[in-house]
């Protein structure tokens, strides 16, 4: 039984979240498309606090195009820490609802600073964490 509610608190938060149509974008498509996937795999690829699910093949690809795709890495895998924090202003404050919040833009600078320090040899979990890291960050504004 102890498998069995671990298999349901697992299935369970995994396949909370739908994701609006504001918050998808061109590139987001353009990954669906490339990987052969829609956009309910997208959706499991994250829980129900958007936090993207990690160690899963498939979704560490849908995140390693995706990085590329926004150009948050350079030609040396090099992540781009300014662009992401563009992007993290632009899109993620709005699609969590906190872009009036007090000094959001700052406390997204300050976020994304104390993220920095993660490492991870795969380029698509690098991403999904570095992104974990900000949005749980930002669930606390």
């Amino acid at each position: 039984i102890f498998l069995l509610l671990i298999t349901l608190c697992l299935f369970g938060h995994t396949f909370e979240v739908d994701i609006p149509d504001s918050a998808l974008t061109p590139e987001d498509y353009e990954c669906m498309s490339a990987l052969n996937i829609g956009r309910e795999q997208v959706e499991r690829f994250f829980d129900g606090d958007y936090l993207f699910v990690l160690n899963l093949p498939l979704a560490d690809k849908y995140s390693e195009c995706w990085i590329k795709k926004m150009n948050f890495v350079n030609d040396k895998n090099e992540f781009n820490y300014d662009k992401f924090r563009e992007y993290v202003v632009r899109d993620v404050l709005h699609n969590l609802g906190k872009q009036n919040e007090a000094d959001a833009e700052y406390r997204v600078r300050q976020s994304i600073d104390n993220c920095k320090n993660i490492n991870e040899e795969n380029l698509g979990r690098l991403g999904s964490k570095i992104y974990n890291c900000v949005v749980r960050a930002i669930h606390k504004f």
